[in-house]
């Protein structure tokens, strides 16, 4: 799994950054060919995780939560796994505007509903505003969100080995 830290939390163009994509490619860069790559992200991080799925090579899983995307490349072909995570009660991206981008993600994707989850509480950073109060618990919904994740980690080839690593501050480090 490849952990990036974008710039000003995605917001901004952090997610769109030159700096945000020399991370990326440094990151990658650390990770022998023998290992799985998985790419994932919660609202603006779904779209750097799209974008780079649609890319050569292949990531082997894609984990989108919490954001509407994909909505600016067709994902349909891809041949991953793909689990996509929603709250019911995300005021930003809704499940309307999420279940409208559908048709760009591979049909044996596997959709979680969070039901009364909202955006914020799928991060750590407080209420966002334009969300909705949530009728879960954030300590619920987390552990819904990180059992899914980790399904689907589980599911990633077994011929490759698979290791943890973060690109913070543009020093990368290997976690695991």
């Amino acid at each position: 799994m490849l952990l990036v830290e974008l710039p000003y939390r995605g917001a901004f163009g952090g997610a769109e950054s030159a700096e945000l994509w020399a991370r990326i490619s440094s990151a990658l860069a650390l990770i022998p060919s023998d290992h799985a790559v998985v790419v994932g992200g919660h609202s603006r991080g779904g779209v750097v995780a799209s974008t780079l799925a649609a890319q050569a090579p292949e990531p082997d899983g894609l984990i989108l939560i919490g954001t509407s995307h994909p909505r600016d490349v067709d994902l349909s072909k891809l041949e991953v796994p793909v689990t996509k995570i929603v709250g019911t009660r995300d005021g930003l991206a809704s499940p309307e505007e999420v279940e409208q981008n559908a048709f760009l993600l591979p049909d044996r994707t596997r959709w979680v509903w969070v039901e009364g989850g909202n955006h914020s509480q799928f991060g750590w950073y407080g209420f966002q505003p334009l969300d909705l109060w949530a009728k879960v618990s954030a300590a619920e919904q987390r552990r819904i969100m990180t059992e899914k994740v980790l399904q689907l980690l589980q599911t990633v080839e077994s011929n490759k080995t698979s290791s943890l690593y973060c690109l913070n501050n543009c020093k990368p480090k290997r976690l695991s």
